[in-house]
Formats: structure tokens, C-alpha cells, sequence
């Protein structure tokens, strides 16, 4: 069920998407539906949160800041991982250039929900079959109990509030839906702060490993079922690859493997793994997750 992104509670009318209880209208944005409430439409910091992620999505559409084939591999592999979607009811939120969605969209998918706050990556996917683009923000994303399946990459470390985040992937799940997330893995967060000359207004918030993304999992009604390392480099080892002398002969013979037999570096995926692991160093971390509870709204359970 679609319901108002602002107060939450009430579902549309569907000749005027407008919410008989707040008076919320939605709109369209040069054939993308804007799904964002009030306060991101009015508010000062969530106008410059938009604006921030509008203006890289314009950057990276021009030059991607992180090498498209890598993207695209990251991609499949995830894809992978939640198996078959045929059929399915999708939402993908944070849609970025499209990887993710073009590979569920060939491995079966029946519909794609798209979610950006940037509506350059949306606009793309406007005439694209069996994929709605939608401009609106995780934090109150305007479904319940509508998704089989919702799939979300590198978009957790930047909401401004990962409660509200996970409250509402919770609510937009039908009882037993997946959800499955991908996020940076025990990052350092010193290059997003303006005085290491970070450029951009906001950046990533927050870092995560497995005993956070547990806690924050089975808080918000979710049980996990699957957790993966991922996002792995032959130019990023392991300090203690650098720090031996056996280790740094490895990662040299490794380098050379790369470049002489892989049509790319993030092929390295498919190596031995214990090679892969014992080397390098993940650098993010996809947790799948089934929907076993409703986690309900404290304003109305008291």
C-alpha cells in the first residue's frame, strides 16, 4: 500500500495523490512522482541533504567516482545473493546509476520501485518497462507492507538517521519479505571531513561491522540470514600483507596474476577464497535479512 511520506499514517487518494489526513500533495518532476514530504521540501539542511546527492549523481553520471566495472561486478555479485527474484515486487532504494537494477530486471524481476533523492538518476529510468522512479527519501518512504524484496547499496552510512531508515524498510516489507543491504565495512571516516579537503556537504556518517549491523537488524524486526564480505581489491591487502616480506611477495605475484589473466581487477572475486580472504581486505559487507516482526509506531502502541 502506498502511503503519505509526511505524517506516515494514511493512505492516498489515488485520482489526486493527496492525503486526506495532513493535506500532503504529491507532485511530478519531469515524469518522475516526487514522494518527498514537507520538511524535505521546505527545510533548509534537508534541501541541501537533496541537493548535496543531486549534484554528485550529475558528476557521476558524466565520470563515475568509482570505476563503473567494479560497480557493475558489485552488482551481480549482490544480485546473486539474494537469489531468484522472478516475479518479485522490488524496491531499490537508492537506485544510483543502475547496476543493481538492470541485473534483478534480468535475473526475473517483476517490478522495481525506484527510490532516489537525486532525481538525475531517476530521470534515466523513466520509460524503462517494469521500473517506477520514484524521488523520495529513505527515511520516509511512502510504502507498507508493500515489497517483497528490498534492496538498498551504499545509502545506510549517509541517512541522517538509520532508525527511521530501518523503521521504514521494516513498514514497506510484507511479514516475511528480505531485505538486502550493502554497506561500507570497518571504514575510517577522516577523508569526509572538509578540513582533508572533502569537498561536498555531506559525506558517509557512520561505519559498520557485523556486531552493529546485528544490533541494529534484530532491534528494527529482522532476522539475519546471510551475511557477506565483499568489495574486495588486489590493491587493497590486508596490513599485514605489507607489513612481511612474505606478504608483500604475494601480493606481488597476485598483482601480476591480475594483470596478466583477469579481464579486470574486481574479477579477483572469483579467485580460491581463502587466497582472497587471507589477502585482502573487504571493503564493504552485504547483510541479507528476512522481516519477522512489525516493529509498529510507539505513537500508536502506547
Amino acid at each position: 500500500m502506498q502511503i503519505c511520506p509526511n505524517c506516515l499514517t494514511a493512505s492516498l487518494t489515488t485520482e489526486f495523490r493527496r492525503c486526506a489526513s495532513c493535506e500532503w500533495q504529491a507532485r511530478e518532476l519531469n515524469g518522475v512522482r516526487d514522494f518527498l514530504s514537507n520538511s524535505q521540501r521546505e527545510d533548509r539542511t534537508l534541501q541541501d541533504y537533496t541537493a548535496n546527492y543531486e549534484e554528485l549523481a550529475k558528476k557521476n553520471i558524466v565520470e563515475s567516482n568509482i570505476d563503473r566495472t567494479f560497480l557493475s561486478r558489485q552488482a551481480t555479485n549482490l544480485a546473486a545473493y539474494v537469489g531468484d527474484v522472478s516475479g518479485a515486487s522490488i524496491c531499490e532504494i537508492g537506485i544510483g546509476q543502475g547496476f543493481l537494477c538492470d541485473a534483478l530486471l534480468r535475473n526475473g524481476a517483476d517490478r522495481i520501485v525506484a527510490v532516489d533523492v537525486a532525481i538525475s538518476y531517476l530521470a534515466r529510468f523513466i520509460d524503462t518497462p517494469k521500473v517506477e522512479p520514484y524521488l523520495a527519501n529513505a527515511e520516509s518512504l511512502p510504502f507498507e507492507n508493500e515489497f517483497d524484496l528490498i534492496v538498498s547499496t551504499d545509502v545506510m552510512e549517509h541517512v541522517l538517521n538509520v532508525g527511521s531508515y530501518l523503521y521504514c524498510i521494516n513498514r514497506a516489507l510484507v511479514m516475511g519479505g528480505r531485505a538486502a543491504i550493502r554497506v561500507p565495512y570497518r571504514e575510517g571516516l577522516l577523508n569526509y571531513s572538509p578540513h582533508r579537503g572533502y569537498g561536498h556537504q555531506f559525506g558517509h556518517l557512520r561505519s559498520f561491522n557485523e556486531d552493529i549491523l546485528r544490533i541494529y537488524f534484530e532491534q528494527a524486526g529482522f532476522r539475519i540470514t546471510a551475511s557477506h564480505l565483499d568489495g574486495y581489491s588486489p590493491y587493497m591487502p590486508r596490513d599485514w600483507v605489507m607489513k612481511s616480506t612474505v606478504g608483500r611477495l604475494l601480493i606481488t605475484a597476485l598483482h601480476k596474476y591480475v594483470d596478466r589473466n583477469l579481464s579486470h581487477w574486481s574479477d579477483v572475486i572469483d579467485l580460491p577464497k581463502p587466497i582472497v580472504r587471507a589477502l585482502l581486505r573487504p571493503v564493504e559487507i552485504v547483510t541479507v535479512v528476512e522481516k519477522v516482526a512489525d516493529v509498529g509506531d510507539a505513537r500508536t502502541s502506547a
